[in-house]
């Protein structure tokens, strides 16, 4: 049987010969040409997930437009100050009211409200401790359970949005803060009658994007509220005068 099946892969020549039977190889062309449908697939992949990434970025930027209009309108129906939430771990915004009045106060985790975690307690101790005499009790805030646009979550008794996947809080820029906040949480303040804190918060693909397209900066206009999704890092403009800081011509839409 061995020598039988041996046999076979040979053929007889004009003169009784025997010699292998040709077999057919792969060419170049056919190498090219699966290479470049190979290419051609994984080009199409990159495409759609860039578009994919892109779709959740505006999408995201969008949520957290409506998230500071949620809380504007929040702050004047029920003549509460309101606050935003913005989780960078947990890539959630939630809302926060308080009856007490308030005061912002520069430099401040808290923007002058009572600390929530032991981070911000120890920041508010310290700055405390710089300004020595009374002080009037900071405002406590809890979160708001029930919000329109908002989701419910059982588990830790809020109202949340959170962000698409892949895409994450960028540092996000207050007027109560010096410098850009990256960690944590930070606040964005609404007041009643229609006052509100500006604020830059950007949204961005990945932890580390790689360029300003990866990057959309949701621009919060003072005391109206209005925002305005811009592209790329925007800084937030400091006011150098009370003129600015009114802001008589409001940049939002």
């Amino acid at each position: 049987m061995r020598l039988r099946a041996a046999v076979t892969t040979w053929s007889s020549g004009p003169r009784g010969r025997r010699r292998l039977a040709p077999r057919r190889g792969v060419t170049l062309i056919e190498v090219l040409i699966v290479l470049a449908i190979v290419a051609l697939m994984v080009g199409g992949m990159s495409i759609g997930i860039g578009a994919l990434s892109s779709a959740r970025l505006r999408e995201s930027a969008t949520l957290v437009a409506g998230a500071v209009k949620a809380a504007y309108n929040h702050a004047n129906a029920r003549s509460r100050t309101t606050r935003l939430v913005f989780d960078f771990g947990a890539r959630t915004i939630t809302v926060e009211d308080s009856p007490g009045r308030m005061f912002l106060e520069r430099n401040s985790r808290t923007g002058g409200a009572a600390a929530a975690s032991d981070a911000e307690a120890a920041a508010v101790a310290a700055s405390e401790e710089i300004l020595k005499g009374p002080r009037p009790a900071r405002p406590s805030f809890t979160p708001v359970k029930d919000l329109l646009g908002f989701e419910y979550d059982s588990g830790r008794g809020i109202a949340q949005k959170k962000l698409g996947e892949g895409i994450y809080f960028g540092p996000i820029e207050v007027d109560h803060e010096d410098l850009p906040v990256v960690e944590d949480r930070v606040y964005v303040y609404f007041f009643p009658g229609g006052q509100a804190e500006r604020a830059h918060i950007r949204v961005q693909k990945g932890t580390e994007p790689e360029d300003d397209d990866d990057i959309l900066t949701v621009s919060v206009a003072p005391l109206t509220g209005k925002v305005q999704i811009l592209t790329g890092s925007v800084e937030m403009p400091r006011p150098t005068s009370d003129e600015d800081a009114s802001e008589r011509v409001d940049s939002g839409t």
